[in-house]
């Protein structure tokens, strides 16, 4: 009986100290301290300044579908989403996973914007069917604020974004 117990507090130990942290819809501003962020629900965004130096995002997808995202310029909603071409995530560590990147062109710099995750929604018409997606900046020094950043057992990002 009493190894029982041992065995079980070595587990609770463990499982509690030794992996990475699991959370939803956390918020950070400057003090992102991920090499990337896991969005799950619709309306999770990044605001970053877009300059010629950092004009393009990195993305993945949790299934192997497109997903959907939305810009707003300098807090203006631009009402037409973009599709992200099907790029799903590997399961390996952020440093070494398969990003895509979706460059923002000329008209975005000198300008804040934010990329929003679209899904289970439909914007001008478009419908954006479900599906998660990892996205991390060109550079992270350029981002303001995150928000709706998510850690779960499948995306830990203790685990793989640090």
């Amino acid at each position: 009986m009493v190894k029982k117990l041992i065995l079980i507090a070595v587990i609770v130990f463990a499982v509690l100290f030794t992996g990475g942290a699991t959370f939803k819809n956390k918020e950070w501003g400057t003090d992102f301290p991920y090499i990337g962020a896991f969005f799950q629900h619709n309306d999770d965004y990044v605001r970053f300044t877009c300059t010629e130096d950092m004009h393009r995002f990195y993305y993945m997808t949790a299934k192997n579908a497109d997903a959907y995202v939305e810009f707003y310029i300098d807090g203006k909603r631009q009402g037409v989403v973009n599709v992200l071409p099907k790029n799903q995530w590997n399961s390996r560590h952020f440093s070494i996973a398969n990003w895509a990147y979706f460059d923002l062109g000329g008209g975005f710099i000198g300008h804040e914007v934010e990329i929003h995750f679209r899904e289970n929604t439909t914007v001008n018409g478009k419908y954006c069917p479900e599906n998660d997606i990892m996205i991390k900046l060109q550079e992270n020094s350029f981002a303001i604020k995150w928000k709706g950043v998510d850690s779960t057992t499948y995306c830990d990002l203790d685990l793989f974004a640090k």
